[in-house]
């Protein structure tokens, strides 16, 4: 018996082989999206830590540089400001 120009058991060969290949293409493509996301992921933990890197940096400095000019003022400042001449209260 032939159907379509295939023998019957032809047939089942063919769905099958078409099935595989439908099968095999699905699970390539999840597997590029999978890898996508990683990617995306990794991309957006990188970026997040390297930020945070930048605030810690940036407050260190910041504490460092108020520490530096509180120094500064305070030895500019020498002795109680509030027992000076012109002191109001």
């Amino acid at each position: 018996m032939v159907v379509n120009g295939l023998t019957v058991l032809e047939l089942p060969v063919v769905l099958l082989a078409t099935g595989i290949a439908w099968y095999s293409g699905r699970q390539w493509v999840h597997e590029k999206y999978f890898d996508y996301l990683v990617a995306q992921q990794k991309a957006d933990l990188r970026l997040g830590s390297m930020e945070l890197a930048g605030e810690i940096a940036n407050r260190h400095i910041a504490i460092r540089l108020r520490r530096l000019l509180d120094q500064d003022v305070a030895a500019e400042n020498v002795g109680n400001a509030r027992h000076r001449r012109g002191w109001r209260t």
